[in-house]
């Protein structure tokens, strides 16, 4: 009906200006009043004839090409209003899903039996709300930017210690449509301690003078109208005004729909006013960004998690120790800064709209951020010798569907088994051509029975060795890289014993022989030719260099053998990080040490 009356006051506007147009004394009415008519039968046919159906409504047929949403596919439409501002719609899927979208695209969605995994945004939002209540040492006052499902602000509540939470959210509809995920937002709409207000998030904040310890901002896709204000550098500088000492903001960043390029402009807005920050995947395509404008972002504070309720959120989610929690964390400002630099110099502003312009596109190419999305699963352990995070627990965390990271970890420990142990991967599970390739160096390179091409060992040691020294601690690589239990001959090729002392370096977090020994290879004429190999290499040696506090030797490494070596995809932006990175170290005044 909103759509019709839109239409009609159009008409309506169309004939007034036809009417007042040239000289009233020529002004011949039988046109004017034939206009008239059919305006009038086109109103009355689309009132009476048309339909306007909200399972098509909702169906985001411009991002799926799906021209409406199916029944006898599980989906059926709850709820659909025109807001002011949007069209909302709430209807449930496959599998007990429940999701809430504004314009046809899904901004949330909930499975909503208690049994199944739970649906994959709601890790985001759970995480988006409980990170900065554990950075945090002491929080009494959040608020939220976007009501979405609610969930973020039901999560915040389960906080003891906070003592009011502000959502604020522009579309009435969707704080009306989000009632029907019941009790999983329960405390959004029932907590005394939640505040509701509809009004644009900019006027609230500069209309009320109070200062919050959280802000968490959860706008939609940069891509949608409007949205890419709130990553610009004026929306940065704007909400510190807003924040308490010590006070903190979480930024909702989706990695989908967007490239590394785009997602660095917003960190670089966010940079110039927030002195620290610190990075989570919260799922494989989403990314929080805690950040702190006054100081550095504290450590957490895992005495947080004493709350049953807020145990019971993080635990649906599989977020059950603290091991689970550190998973997702990838870096802080001073370890992800030269990473950004490395695929990003622009920086997102109202008066230089890269984003608001630039996104739309990036979503047409369906283009994904995949330096970030694919960090915690590199070849390397960037996370650990750049970022300073160790590697879980492999034996107490769980793995989470929605978070390859954790999938990684678990095929890491059980390459780690296969290799220990001498049992076959099958036993575990079938992991590709993992099973394969352990086989293959236990006969060939454990047990020397055969004649073998060193180049395709080579070749087969680094890829299991870039499954496992990545995500496995040095304990956990004992009799697999650290001395090698499966290995029972001497009589490798001298290239294939030298690789061998590389891993035992890097299990053990040798970086000076790390160094050392990647450069050997490299530099032994024929030994190396692959260049995907060598490539790895390559990059191994500056990541020695990092952890060896060599910083100046990652550049002579890049301009010694790097003129000569290529990489594609995302391994050329880690290799431009380890420069960048070590020449920020450099820049700080850390010397070298003496070689």
């Amino acid at each position: 009906l909103a759509m019709v009356i839109a239409a009609a006051g159009d008409l309506v506007l169309g004939l007034v200006l036809l009417r007042r147009v040239g000289d009233a004394a020529r002004r011949i009415d039988t046109p004017y009043l034939g206009g008239l008519v059919v305006c009038g039968l086109a109103l009355v046919v689309t009132l009476v004839a048309a339909k306007f159906d909200p399972a098509a409504m909702a169906s985001g047929v411009y991002r799926h090409g799906v021209p409406r949403l199916s029944e006898k596919d599980g989906q059926k439409v709850l709820y659909y209003q025109d807001g002011k501002t949007a069209s909302v719609a709430v209807f449930d899927s496959l599998d007990s899903r429940r999701a809430v979208a504004t314009n046809g695209k899904v901004d949330a969605g909930i499975r909503m039996a208690d049994d199944g995994e739970p649906a994959a945004d709601e890790l985001t939002m759970v995480l988006a709300a409980a990170a900065p209540l554990l950075h945090h040492p002491n929080p009494r006052v959040a608020a939220v930017i976007g009501f979405g499902s609610g969930l973020s602000t039901h999560t915040l509540l389960a906080d003891p210690r906070l003592e009011r939470v502000d959502t604020i959210e522009i579309e009435p509809a969707m704080i009306e449509g989000a009632r029907l995920f019941g009790k999983h937002v329960e405390r959004a709409y029932s907590d005394p301690r939640s505040h509701l207000h509809i009004e644009d998030a900019r006027t609230y904040f500069a209309a009320n003078r109070s200062r919050y310890d959280i802000i968490l901002s959860e706008p939609s896709n940069p891509w949608v109208s409007g949205v890419a204000s709130l990553f610009s550098t004026e929306f940065y500088e704007f909400i510190p005004h807003h924040l308490a000492p010590g006070g903190l903001l979480v930024q909702w960043v989706q990695l989908y729909e967007i490239n590394d390029e785009l997602v660095g402009s917003v960190v670089h807005a966010l940079s110039r006013t927030f002195a620290d920050y610190r990075v989570y995947l919260a799922g494989d395509t989403d990314m929080l960004i805690v950040a702190r404008a006054d100081g550095p972002v504290e450590d957490l504070h895992l005495e947080a998690l004493s709350s049953p309720e807020l145990q019971r959120t993080l635990q649906r989610v599989h977020i059950a120790t603290p091991n689970d929690l550190l998973a997702h964390q990838i870096g802080d400002r001073a370890s992800m800064g030269p990473l950004f630099a490395a695929v990003s110099r622009r920086v997102n502003s109202d008066y230089y709209p890269v984003l608001s312009l630039e996104a739309p596109r990036a979503r047409f190419e369906k283009a994904t951020a995949t330096m970030l999305t694919h960090l915690p699963t590199a070849d390397l352990p960037y996370r650990e010798i750049i970022g300073g995070i160790a590697p879980p627990d492999a034996q107490t965390l769980f793995e989470n569907e929605v978070y390859g990271y954790t999938g990684k970890v678990a095929l890491a420990a059980r390459l780690a088994h296969a290799l220990r142990s001498g049992e076959p991967l099958a036993k575990f599970q079938d992991d590709g051509a993992a099973g394969p390739q352990i086989d293959y160096l236990r006969e060939r390179v454990g047990q020397c029975r055969a004649a073998t091409d060193p180049s395709i060992a080579m070749s087969n040691l680094v890829d299991i060795a870039s499954q496992t020294l990545p995500y496995l601690a040095e304990a956990s690589l004992r009799g697999v890289w650290i001395e090698p239990a499966w290995i029972h001959c001497e009589a490798q090729a001298p290239e294939l014993r030298t690789l061998l002392r590389l891993f035992d370096a890097m299990a053990r977090r040798d970086g000076a022989t790390q160094q050392a020994l990647a450069l050997e290879l490299l530099a032994r004429p024929g030994a190396v030719r692959a260049l995907g190999l060598r490539d790895w290499l390559l990059r191994a040696a500056m990541l020695g260099a990092i952890g060896a506090g060599d910083f100046a030797a990652v550049e002579q490494i890049e301009a010694a053998h790097g003129w000569s070596i290529p990489s594609g995809g995302t391994d050329r932006a880690y290799r431009a990080w380890s420069i960048n990175y070590a020449m920020q170290r450099r820049a700080m005044g850390e010397a070298s040490p003496a070689r």
